[in-house]
């Protein structure tokens, strides 16, 4: 574990290891304060692995390279210092990290640093690139995977692309992949990492890297409830096994995570009649792949007829939550009226005043509100945007604070989520109708994907958790804070 603050700015990076034993200890280790304590926790694991003190070093290199991709200002400070100045860790408590007590020790994160310094000063542009895998695509869809060839020797990239994929790098190849799939440039034809370097700063933006494997049994993937493509998988090296199959399809159709959605799995050869997928078959189903049969592997999944309980289970704690009803506040009944009753009434006059200059640039806004003391909801600029509401009006998020209020007051208290979640379809339809609304305006794509979801009526939650892996866990709608 790395942790440096920098201008108030805290940023950690932790590297664990491929060990079971570990995972328990993974969230403490992501939210410890300080290296020290993070440390600690690793050393409680039991005895360090046997070539720990080879691969240390790596480690550290790894780290602290990252941080100072992460951290501009850090880089530049580095980078200030001249060439053939030597950089010193003067930590008396480390004679391995630091100097140690006597200014004797090995010194090493000061050797790295001035190693880092050459390389940062030799590449001033990360070079990542997303992995593909012909005859199968995205192994990784609808996540994608890149590796960094920044300063890499052409002849090193092909270990890099097996490692992402957990093979061996006697089993691939790897092709550069510009002018949107048309060229294609085998890594052989670059002789030095200058070389590399200079094709990859020339098509930056317009490059990505193409592993080719020696041999591959691939079989199509399809969604039987939708009768649609969804993709390609390889049996010989990436999906060896029914598990990792079933795995790469809860991936792609997250709704087969759910039993409740009494998710199946079938395949078929050259149009066989159907039969269910298991471990016992995927010998035949893989021979066939590598045959070149027509070799389709089939999900299906139901929508139930009524709403479900909660199918996502909550996550574990050691003190799970808990709810105390009582009087927790000194205020008087009417006081406490009074503040939540300022805290709607200004949380609403804040969208109003935002709306004004929603998605505006700071010199568009200056330019449609020249005098800024009449910047005011009921002046508002009426452009394509803004003259969806009335001057006066409010967006969706004071809309969504009053439905997620209503379901509070619902539950005496807590958050009643199926409340909340058939009232805001409803709102979305019809708005506050008694405020004169004909519709929900200003929703995002996000909420809409999730209103839209075929399974928002029966089991919400695991709608919202469908769209949320269907675009790889990588949205982070405004909405979400906003309510």
């Amino acid at each position: 574990m790395v942790n440096r603050t920098n201008n108030n700015r805290k940023s950690t990076i932790i590297l664990f290891s491929n060990n079971p034993k570990q995972e328990r200890r993974v969230p403490e280790v992501r939210l410890a304060g300080e290296p020290g304590v993070a440390k600690h926790l690793g050393r409680t694991l039991g005895p360090l692995r046997p070539d720990w003190d080879q691969v240390k070093r790596d480690r550290l290199q790894q780290a602290m390279r990252e941080k100072l991709w992460a951290h501009r200002g850090p880089r530049e400070a580095l980078l200030s210092i001249p060439e053939g100045v030597r950089i010193v860790s003067a930590n008396p408590a480390d004679p391995y990290f630091g100097t140690g007590p006597d200014g004797c020790g090995q010194n090493v994160i000061g050797q790295e640093l001035q190693k880092l310094r050459t390389f940062f000063g030799s590449y001033l542009q990360r070079r990542r690139l997303t992995l593909k895998v012909a005859n199968v695509g995205g192994p990784w869809e609808p996540f994608s995977k890149e590796i960094d060839v920044t300063g890499t020797v052409p002849s090193e990239v092909a270990e890099l692309a097996a490692k992402a994929l957990g093979l061996t790098p006697e089993v691939l190849s790897v092709d550069l992949v510009t002018e949107g799939g048309f060229e294609k440039i085998p890594l052989e034809s670059f002789g030095s990492a200058a070389d590399l370097e200079s094709f990859l700063a020339k098509n930056a933006g317009d490059c990505l890297a193409e592993v080719n494997l020696t041999e591959v049994a691939a079989v199509t993937l399809w969604n039987g409830t939708d009768d649609s493509y969804i993709g390609r998988a390889d049996l010989l090296h990436l999906c060896r096994s029914c598990d990792d199959l079933l795995e790469r399809f809860k991936m792609m159709v997250p709704l087969l995570r759910h039993t409740g959605f009494a998710p199946s799995v079938n395949f078929s050869i050259d149009d066989s009649e159907p039969r269910t997928l298991d471990e016992a078959c995927m010998s035949e189903i893989r021979a066939a792949a590598e045959e070149m049969a027509d070799v389709v592997i089939s999900a299906r999944y139901t929508l139930p007829d009524q709403p479900q309980a909660a199918l996502l289970s909550a996550p574990e704690v050691d003190e799970p939550a808990q709810v105390v009803f009582g009087r927790h506040t000194a205020l008087s009944p009417e006081a406490l009226r009074d503040r939540v009753k300022g805290l709607v009434w200004g949380a609403a006059l804040g969208d109003a005043v935002g709306l004004c200059t929603e998605f505006m640039t700071k010199a568009g806004a200056a330019e449609k509100y020249a005098d800024p003391a009449k910047l005011s909801p009921a002046s508002r600029v009426a452009d394509k945007h803004r003259s969806r509401w009335g001057q006066g009006d409010w967006t969706d998020d004071t809309d969504q604070l009053v439905l997620v209020l209503d379901a509070v007051v619902a539950g005496n208290g807590v958050l009643d989520q199926r409340l909340f979640a058939k009232s805001l379809k409803q709102w979305r339809q019809n708005g506050f109708p008694e405020l004169g609304d004909t519709a929900g305006l200003g929703i995002g794509q996000t909420v809409s994907a999730v209103l839209e979801h075929p399974a928002y009526d029966v089991a919400p939650d695991v709608a919202a958790d469908a769209e949320w892996r269907q675009y790889g866990c990588s949205m982070a709608a405004n909405g979400a804070v906003m309510r």
